[in-house]
């Protein structure tokens, strides 16, 4: 007797026992694969040609804080730099729901597919877009209510 002939005699004996350990072993091969790739996928950067130019600059306490103004003209000098937006954090609520809050952005119009470039609006909604100027306006007007 060969010790392969061994070894596969005594693996085979029980074959519940047999049969739970080659479902365990797949299920463990299941799982390391599964979050090796979300883990890439959660740190490899995009691969996208806007995405892989685009650099973002932010506040190194927390993304709702601003940079000073005075930081725009110092990153429009930089060699290579084609356009500077404000990105401005501000958190919005749901349908006067207190308890359901998520992240709101605001920036400048007119550099929205300049900056970001893969995103595709039509010509036409993208001139309705920025000639719209009521949810601006409705924002000072509230802002001037609340004060």
């Amino acid at each position: 007797m060969t010790i392969g002939t061994f070894i596969f005699k005594n693996a085979f004996r029980n074959k519940r026992r047999a049969a739970l350990s080659v479902v365990s072993v797949a299920v463990s091969l299941f799982l390391l694969v599964t979050l090796l790739v979300a883990l890439r996928e959660l740190t490899v950067p995009v691969e996208d040609v806007g995405a892989a130019l685009r650099v973002v600059v932010r506040s190194k306490v927390s993304i709702a804080n601003l940079l000073p103004a005075r930081q725009r003209p110092i990153i429009e000098r930089i060699p290579g730099i084609e356009a500077v937006s404000p990105f401005t954090w501000f958190g919005g609520k749901f349908k006067n729901e207190e308890s359901m809050t998520f992240a709101q952005f605001a920036m400048d119009p007119k550099l929205l597919t300049t900056i970001f470039g893969e995103a595709k609006v039509p010509p036409d909604q993208l001139q309705a877009f920025l000639s719209d100027q009521r949810p601006a306006s409705w924002a000072r007007s509230r802002q001037t209510n609340i004060n």
